[in-house]
């Protein structure tokens, strides 16, 4: 019985061990390739038949990939990051010029938790910090003093580190923290009392957004309790000469409070999240020896709440009313958590600055409109801009002054005005100034009876000089482009059309400033500053014009294909025919009525649950035969072969022969078998070789503002080093600079070049449709056009390394709550003019858009990459978009799933999915179907991948003369030769317990007998 006992217990712990190990091993064939890309291992190399290698198409700018190199690549990241925060760090406020310091105040004290706990990354997929320039290192520069006792004291502390959006938690430590002892340090001492140094931070992540309330009803993003205690206790200690507010935090706090005697604030510098080496540039225009430049890309409101956008998302989401009858229906099979919430988005496209400058304008100038009632306002009684607003959007300060003078405006043959402005430098030191520009379209007796919403400005261009010295100027052109003048017609024309009427084309300091000017050139009254001070606005910075109603010009895209409403069942007006536009949205003409006092509660139809499970995909009747497709004939035709080749049109092949790319394309894609077929849409960051085509294993990274994925297989310091982390993406679109946001994506492509990879999800585009959005840091700005252009020049940084750049989330990825299948309701107008049009500039205009991710989210009331209106009529066939559309992560709710749907609508790549479920999904159902018409979408997503790679970075080495071949990782090997010997080991023990717990027992009992 003694060796029973043994085999028992050894049994259970080999049969527990193989159960480990194999629950293990499909997890870690799942995320195989990021496996590998952490432990720097190649899954496929390429060989060289007699020794003759492909040519190197994309070469680092560094020069060979090799250690000897990799300095140079490093140390022009970390500039790249320097250069980032030191033009797009925001000097919010700086009353009587506190900033910058003078050369004898270096005794400081840091105050808040935050000050030596920074938030220099967003937690997610960015890169972890290699050898960041800390705070500190930056202080010691400048030979600052620093109150040891309060600093070692915070690094002592176990406050909770700040996270806002999961417990609301900001991380700061109550008032009786700073004991007697602490407080000696500058109450008995004046060698710390230069200046007062506050850090505040919030800190948001992917899966989650800012609380809009905390268990106290606090706003994220107001000051909390033991905030205000700190400061007050600043204040009232009366040591200090200066108190200036670092904001550490990629969100716009509410910071009405900068204002108040009680916490005698000097001055606030907005300064994101720093990376790298960010912070020494922090300290650098503290100092001035950098003058600031950088503008708010988001509207800083007094109470962030008021916004219309967050009545009713993020940690507000509302839950279909009737979801217990939901969860009954025999409509719904998919999981019901991943259709249980909605968004209405009544605010349409009342985002941001558009809605608190339309409702100033609307308060002075329109006052039928209602504008001025309580509904929405801070404090209950009239709506008074003075009271919502602390700074702007386009707000920022600079150390010296700039006079900017509007030359001309001329209109161009090609459909843009040429805007040149004058800039000068009137001050007394260095700096950068940004023109903006911006423009009023007119709201008239159309527009009002068939619902096109206005802003009163709209941001529409933008420029920024040189480092100009004293008394010196430079002119900067801008190409104001009509389209963006357009307003989307939902309603009527269903279309894009120009309003009759008088457009004004203005520049300002800020949104507020030019929509002052345009209104003082209308002859509007009342006009005042954000501080409620009276001002008259500069009628010399406006240049007016007159249009002709027009529907026909934007009626169709620069591709020909006619622009007309698509996405009609996205509107809830589509299932609920008996009520108003006034019932659901804002309309401008009636704030004191449509303005929403509360979420609004729906209740999904039965109609609505079908969209909701989202199994629409069926066989056409006139869908051809998939037999007859002709499939797995081999040509002898390898990806090399490919390119250069257009994904369609003509070209001339290297016979001097006139061919259409597509069918050239057609021919290569007739060799794929179904196998294959199946395999090349699986990506599990990257996708696996296929040697018949010698077409290597790839991968990708991830990570908007540094690559998480990537570890260079050189040491530096002598450590591995991973890719460099950046500020965050809303930190670089403050630069307003098209030359840095081009040079991020040459640093970011050519950290690819040397990781070996071919694409990055790098570029965050969903603009900031609310203040709280978790991901807003990764994300550009609140001004969908500024988001049009920023993304350009970054993209084409990362095609000139031959780097395939991915911007996601396309499209309504505007909060993380419930991100995994929430339903995203809207108007055409806010949908196209907003969400569409932040992706538009990369993905249509700059040629070099070729790589999307997808959303997690509902488009209406189905799963994003399922609806072919999105990623087929308006990608490609408005937009002319060619390339690969990729979902985001394919694990968990079943709704992911919807293999065919997804790639009949346009689908390319399915993201994480290692083992291939979604290719080996469509494929079964081909052959259960014979559906020729699913068959074609297969090989169009095979062909949008692989057109990808044969233009990209791949391609380096690559030729007819190498082979490549498959490497098994080690520790691939290891758990093929574990899994077995551990089950039989199991097995074993099993045997043996088996043998004597019940034979060889039976046998002694018998022979006992």
């Amino acid at each position: 019985m003694n060796k029973a006992k043994l085999f028992r217990g050894l049994a259970t712990t080999f049969c527990s061990a193989f159960a480990v190990l194999l629950s293990g091993s499909l997890l870690a064939e799942q995320y195989a390739p990021v496996i590998n890309s952490q432990l720097s291992l190649e899954t496929s190399k390429v060989v060289s038949k007699a020794g003759k290698k492909g040519e190197i198409y994309f070469r680092s700018e560094f020069g060979d990939i090799k250690a000897d190199n990799l300095p140079a690549l490093v140390e022009a990241a970390r500039e790249q990051t320097y250069n980032e925060e030191a033009e797009g760090a925001v000097l919010l406020y700086n009353k009587a010029n506190a900033l910058p310091l003078s050369s004898s105040e270096r005794g400081v004290t840091f105050f808040g938790k935050a000050s030596t706990n920074f938030v220099n990354i967003k937690p997610g997929t960015c890169p972890k910090l290699q050898e960041p320039i800390t705070l500190r290192d930056a202080l010691d520069k400048y030979n600052f003093r620093v109150n040891e006792t309060l600093w070692q004291a915070y690094e002592n502390d176990v406050t909770t580190p700040a996270r806002s959006d999961l417990t609301g938690e900001i991380g700061e430590a109550n008032i009786d923290f700073y004991t007697d002892n602490i407080k000696k340090s500058w109450m008995d001492s004046s060698d710390y009392t230069d200046v007062a140094f506050v850090v505040l931070a919030r800190e948001s992540s992917e899966g989650s957004d800012l609380l809009a309330e905390d268990a106290d009803g606090v706003s994220a993003l107001a000051l909390h309790q033991r905030e205000k205690d700190l400061l007050k206790m600043i204040k009232d200690s009366g040591r200090f000469s200066k108190t200036v507010v670092l904001l550490n935090t990629g969100a716009p706090m509410e910071l009405e409070w900068l204002y108040d005697e009680q916490y005698g604030v000097d001055a606030c510098l907005w300064i994101g999240t720093t990376g790298e080496t960010g912070m020494q540039a922090v300290v650098d225009i503290l100092v001035g020896e950098v003058n600031p430049s950088g503008h708010c890309v988001d509207t800083y409101a007094s109470n962030s709440l008021g916004a219309p956008a967050m009545i009713a998302s993020c940690s507000r989401t509302q839950q279909w009313a009737n979801l217990d009858e939901m969860k009954r229906s025999s409509l719904i099979t998919d999981n019901i958590d991943g259709l249980r919430s909605y968004v209405l988005e009544s605010e349409g496209i009342y985002t941001g600055y558009k809605y608190y400058e339309t409702r100033y304008e609307d308060s002075l100038a329109n006052p039928s409109y209602g504008a001025s009632s309580a509904r929405g306002s801070l404090d209950g009684a009239a709506w008074d801009y003075a009271k919502e607003m602390t700074f702007p959007f386009g707000h920022g300060l600079s150390y010296t002054d700039f006079e900017q003078t509007l030359l001309s405006v001329t209109p161009t043959d090609h459909g843009t005005m040429e805007m040149k402005v004058k800039v000068k430098n009137i001050g007394s030191v260095p700096g950068k100034s940004v023109v903006q520009a911006y423009v009023q379209t007119p709201y008239g007796d159309y527009e009002k009876a068939n619902y096109v919403e206005k802003s009163a400005v709209t941001f529409i261009d933008f420029g920024k000089t040189k480092v100009l010295d004293p008394d010196e100027e430079e002119t900067i052109t801008m190409d104001v482009d009509k389209y963006l003048m357009a307003s989307y017609d939902w309603y009527n024309a269903k279309t894009y059309i120009m309003s009759e009427g008088t457009y004004y084309l203005a520049i300002g300091n800020d949104a507020h400033d030019a929509l002052n000017n345009v209104l003082a050139a209308r002859g509007v009254s009342g006009l005042v500053d954000p501080e409620g001070n009276p001002v008259g606005g500069d009628t010399a910075k406006v240049y007016s014009w007159h249009e002709d109603f027009d529907k026909d010009t934007y009626s169709k895209s620069s591709t020909g294909y006619p622009v007309t409403n698509q996405f009609d069942d996205c509107n809830i007006l589509h299932f609920y025919p008996d009520k108003k536009v006034e019932d659901f949205y804002i309309t401008r003409q009636h704030w004191d009525t449509t303005y929403p006092t509360g979420p609004i509660a729906l209740e999904a139809t039965e109609e609505m649950m079908r969209y909701l499970n989202n199994y629409f995909y069926k066989k056409a009747d006139d869908a051809p035969s998939a037999a007859t497709i002709l499939k797995g004939v081999s040509k002898g035709i390898t990806l090399v072969d490919m390119m250069g080749v257009p994904y369609e049109g003509p070209y001339t092949d290297k016979n001097g022969e006139v061919k259409q790319g597509e069918d050239t394309w057609e021919e290569f894609l007739t060799q794929f078998t179904y196998d294959e077929l199946a395999l090349a849409l699986c990506d599990g960051a990257g996708t696996k070789e296929i040697a018949k085509y010698i077409k290597p294993a790839t991968k990708h990274g991830d990570g908007m503002d540094g690559n998480g994925n990537g570890v260079f297989t050189f040491q530096y310091h002598g450590k591995r080093w991973t890719s460099n982390q950046y500020t965050a993406k809303v930190v670089l679109t403050s630069t307003f600079n098209r030359d840095l946001y081009r040079r991020r994506g040459e640093m970011m492509g050519e950290e690819c070049l040397w990781l070996g990879m071919q694409t990055i999800f790098g570029i965050g585009g969903d603009f900031h449709r609310n203040a709280f959005c978790g991901r807003n840091p990764e994300y550009m700005a609140e001004d969908p056009i500024l988001c049009y252009y920023a993304s350009i020049p970054e993209v084409d940084g990362y095609v000139s390394k031959g780097v395939l750049a991915s911007i996601k989330h396309f499209a309504g990825n505007t909060q993380e709550t419930d991100r995994g299948g929430v339903s995203m309701l809207f108007t055409e107008q806010s949908w196209r003019e907003a969400d569409l049009r932040a992706f538009e500039g990369c993905l249509r205009k700059s040629g070099n858009g070729h790589g999307l991710m997808q959303g997690l989210n509902r488009v209406g009331l189905r799963y994003g990459p399922t609806v072919e209106a999105m990623h087929t009529t308006v990608l490609r066939k408005e937009w002319g978009f060619v390339g690969t559309t990729e979902t985001d992560g394919c694990q968990g709710l079943n709704f992911k799933t919807h293999w065919c749907d997804m790639v009949h609508a346009g689908t390319s790549v399915y993201c994480l999915d290692s083992t291939g479920t979604s290719g080996k999904s469509i494929i079964a159902q081909i052959k259960k179907t014979d559906d020729g018409t699913l068959l074609k979408d297969i090989k169009r997503a095979v062909k949008d991948y692989f057109w990808v790679s044969a233009n990209s970075c791949t391609m380096n080495g690559l030729s007819n003369d190498v082979v490549v071949v498959s490497i098994t990782p080690w520790w691939e090997t290891m758990i093929y030769i574990a899994n077995p010997v551990v089950g039989g080991l199991a097995l074993a023990s099993l045997a043996g317990y088996v043998v004597f717990r019940f034979v060889i027992k039976k046998k002694e009992e018998t022979s006992n007998a």
